[in-house]
């Protein structure tokens, strides 16, 4: 199952239980083309909906901690090894 987005920053970062997403200084408003659309600099900025971000959501730990622009979370997601987990039906026989 994938995380969702604030999802897998929660368990990266921890979650911050009294703030908003929109009140942390990695937070921010872009005009692409003719929408707004709020974005997240920890999580990654491009111009896929894929980073769109909802600040209403509770902050992670990064609240108001600002967030080198080298390497922004959505590419340590795309390098981290996927985790299969295997399940057996019942019934089902297992030849390793």
């Amino acid at each position: 199952m994938k995380l969702r987005k604030h999802d897998a920053m929660y368990k990266q970062y921890g979650i911050h239980k009294t703030e908003k997403c929109r009140d942390c200084c990695n937070f921010a408003l872009y005009q692409m083309s003719n929408k707004r659309v709020s974005k997240c600099a920890a999580y990654g900025v491009t111009h896929s909906e894929a980073t769109d971000w909802n600040g209403r959501k509770l902050a992670c730990g990064l609240f108001n901690v600002p967030f080198p622009d080298d390497m922004p979370f959505i590419e340590i997601l795309k390098h981290q090894k996927k985790v299969v987990k295997e399940t057996n039906c019942e019934g089902q026989i297992s030849l390793i």
